[in-house]
């Protein structure tokens, strides 16, 4: 298959649906939904007329707050082919924050689900509602959207540096802020990806993360567009391992934590494990998206899956290094991708620079000047180094713990081992900037804690030994609590991606890690 080669993804849409009118782009599990690219470009034409309708042009915002879900696509695709920008909702935000994105995002329209109805209402949105799956007083029904627009010349007249999406950060130390990528930029990104791990005809993808998160709209949205991909949307991430049984899926991405998950339930399996979860027709497995441990990826290496690791950040479209199948270096992220350049700070800082940055942050045109320098390179937060071109995130740089001694320490490096130590550990967050020493919060897995045989504070506290053996001395762990209630993603405590969000951890426990600072807890 060749490069990407039109340029905007409206055109790149066209294109696919003119290669392959009859393959099929879009299903449900139970192909309740299915739509042919054909099917698809028929209901992204009606939904461009409707939303022309009700008002949106080129360069305006279309909002959704939807479970991934065909409708997603074919909203979000309606809205490209208007010279519309797209933003996505984190379903599980809370009114106010919904208000606010919706507000920053400047949205002409909100498209939704009947499930988070309340949520938008509660959120005191006075734009047009559009409801996906049913008919409630007040809100257009989706199946209603129409009109006269001409969406052919429309879509013609979209320009590469036009704003396809707006992606907000998780927001793991403040307030999002929105990251706007141009079609260039996006299509930049799936270039990359295509010259460092392929792209199979007609593969088949589960689209299962928030459509909010860059790395699950490139992969899953964008890429099947450019090459005409299969998608099954899952609706709920706890129903990843039927829909992996049920579609077997070519491409697969997985944060970290879910690898661990699939590999304690892999202990005593009789059966192939590949076969077992439904990967053993994955051609590229990627993780990322969190620190990976190195005898994670290489559990599931030794056991056949096509694993790499990646790393980028929302404001370089996604990815900016990426793990070549064959050439993979366990405990790296690989090579930059092509077009991107790539070096390490003095103070250790990853710096990238490439053709498909992000235009800015939504209305914070300080915070851009800020992330970007003069010369183009996007100062990413992260620290890292280079192992023979290959790179290493080693943490963030606003997370390194500098403690009370002047040392420096990486919380991710330390909360690594503690996670490897045993599968019973599902979270744990360091604490010890500015403090004598370092100790731990700890949240059990449920599940390995339910099979567990023995008392479970003294199983923590073996595993807590065995990963401080593994640490230098200053990073040892002294002290630690063990939390019951477990963290959710888009929760308190992590974020819809899984990211721990240290800053509301610190202020949510500042009580218990006192008393843990004071005597209480248990000891190591």
């Amino acid at each position: 298959m060749g490069v990407v080669s039109p340029l905007t993804l409206s055109a790149a849409f066209q294109a696919t649906v003119e290669r392959h009118p009859d393959r099929v782009a879009l299903r449900t599990i139970d192909d309740s939904e299915r739509y042919t690219w054909r099917d698809y470009a028929d209901e992204v034409g009606r939904v461009a007329r409707g939303l022309a309708a009700l008002g949106v042009d080129r360069g305006d915002t279309v909002a959704m707050l939807l479970t991934n879900r065909p409708a997603f696509h074919i909203v979000d695709t309606a809205a490209l082919h208007l010279g519309a920008t797209a933003v996505s909702v984190y379903p599980t935000l809370p009114p106010e924050d919904i208000a606010w994105t919706i507000n920053d995002s400047g949205a002409k329209v909100v498209v939704t689900e009947l499930a988070k109805l309340d949520s938008i209402r509660a959120a005191g949105v006075s734009v047009p509602i559009v409801l996906v799956d049913g008919r409630e007083t007040g809100v257009i029904p989706f199946g209603d959207l129409d009109g006269d627009h001409d969406v052919q010349r429309a879509w013609r007249a979209v320009a590469p540096d036009d704003v396809a999406v707006i992606v907000y950060t998780s927001g793991t130390t403040g307030t999002p802020k929105g990251v706007e990528l141009t079609h260039a930029a996006v299509l930049g990104n799936t270039k990359g990806l295509h010259h460092a791990i392929g792209t199979v005809e007609g593969a088949r993808v589960v689209s299962y993360l928030p459509m909010a998160h860059a790395a699950e709209r490139q992969l899953s949205h964008y890429r099947a567009m450019v090459f005409g991909l299969e998608v099954t949307t899952c609706p709920d991430s706890r129903l990843m391992p039927e829909y992996l049984l049920a579609v077997r899926p070519h491409y697969f991405f997985a944060p970290p934590r879910m690898l661990a998950k699939f590999r304690a339930a892999a202990v005593g399996l009789d059966a192939p494990i590949l076969e077992h979860f439904g990967l053993d027709q994955a051609v590229v497995a990627l993780t990322g998206s969190a620190p990976v441990p190195a005898e994670l990826t290489q559990f599931w290496l030794d056991a056949g899956l096509p694993l790499v690791e990646a790393w980028g950040v929302t404001e370089c479209g996604a990815f900016g290094a990426f793990g070549r199948p064959g050439s993979y270096r366990v405990g790296t992220c690989g090579p930059a991708l092509p077009g991107v350049e790539l070096k390490v700070a003095d103070d250790g800082e990853i710096l990238l620079r490439s053709p498909w940055l992000m235009r800015g942050y939504r209305n914070q045109p300080d915070a851009t000047a800020e992330a970007i320098d003069p010369d183009g390179w996007l100062h990413t937060g992260d620290v890292g180094e280079f192992d023979d071109g290959h790179l290493r995130i080693i943490d963030r740089k606003k997370e390194i713990i500098i403690n009370a001694a002047g040392k420096n320490m990486s919380p991710a490096h330390i909360e690594a081992r503690l996670k490897e130590s045993d599968q019973l550990i599902g979270e744990a967050v360091v604490i010890g900037d500015n403090r004598p020493y370092n100790v731990a919060l700890v949240v059990p897995d449920p599940a390995v804690a339910s099979q567990l045989e023995g008392d479970l504070s003294r199983a923590i506290v073996e595993a807590m030994r065995r990963a401080n053996a593994r640490l230098a001395r200053v990073e040892q762990i002294k002290r630690i609590e063990i939390l019951n209630e477990p963290w959710l993603p888009g929760g308190d405590e992590l974020t819809p991606t899984m990211k721990l969000k240290r800053r509301a951890i610190h202020g949510k426990y500042a009580v218990t890690i006192d008393q843990i600072y004071a005597g209480g807890g248990i000891g190591i």
